[in-house]
């Protein structure tokens, strides 16, 4: 299959959310969170599209889902509530890597209990593990509001051809002409360097019981001056 067949970003459509799904359990398979929470292979293998596609069904209703020609990646984006102000291009506030709010339980009130079931539902056994996942993540969400990148996922076959690299891009430019920052974890330490490629900051390191570590990181828009 060549590398034309694959490029450029789009939005997906709700008719594709089995096909995301696979994409990014394709693509954290050996993603060492992804082991911590499901640590055996073959489970993993079986559970992990279902919990993938929380987040797609999620996004596809209410964010930002790009996809590529052949669902070769996938980057899903919740979008801030409420909107960010837009900045003018003659603003010379000083920024900082860390949002305001950091390190708070930031993210609006949900119903616990019915995405505890739902976590149950896909991840069977695994359960607890998913749940304190969530939790860590949820309680340093930042107050901010930001466009926060849920997962960024390319299939390992694909991997390697700047397929993720253009679905950030195709929201980050969105982005900035908002003037709207973005937030994400990494849960891999070979990402950072891309995302740091793009604008973000590590801001932190949160740890999972007896796991392995989460890098949030944190981007300010980049502004173009107008010509004088």
């Amino acid at each position: 299959m060549s590398a034309t067949t694959t490029t450029g970003p789009r939005l997906a459509r709700p008719d594709e959310a089995h096909e995301l799904s696979r994409t990014l359990a394709a693509a954290f398979f050996d993603d060492p969170v992804m082991h911590w929470v499901l640590p055996d292979p073959r489970r993993r293998r079986e559970l992990l599209p279902g919990y993938c596609g929380l987040d797609v069904l999620d996004v596809l209703d209410n964010g930002v889902a790009m996809t590529t020609t052949d669902h070769a990646a996938v980057g899903l984006w919740a979008t801030p509530d409420p909107p960010p102000e837009t900045r003018g291009h003659d603003d010379a506030t000083p920024t900082t890597a860390t949002p305001k709010g950091y390190g708070k339980d930031a993210t609006p009130p949900n119903d616990r209990a019915a995405l505890t079931s739902e976590l149950e539902r896909v991840t069977e056994e695994y359960h607890p593990a998913a749940c304190a996942l969530f939790d860590l993540m949820k309680q340093h969400r930042p107050t901010t509001p930001h466009y926060y990148l849920a997962l960024l996922g390319t299939r390992p076959e694909h991997q390697g051809r700047g397929l993720g690299s253009a679905l950030l891009a195709s929201v980050l430019t969105r982005c900035d002409g908002e003037g709207a920052p973005a937030y994400t974890e990494s849960s891999n330490p070979r990402n950072i360097r891309l995302y740091e490629r793009h604008g973000f900051e590590v801001i932190d390191e949160l740890t999972l019981p007896d796991g392995p570590p989460l890098w949030p990181m944190w981007r300010e828009p980049r502004i173009e001056e107008r010509p004088s």
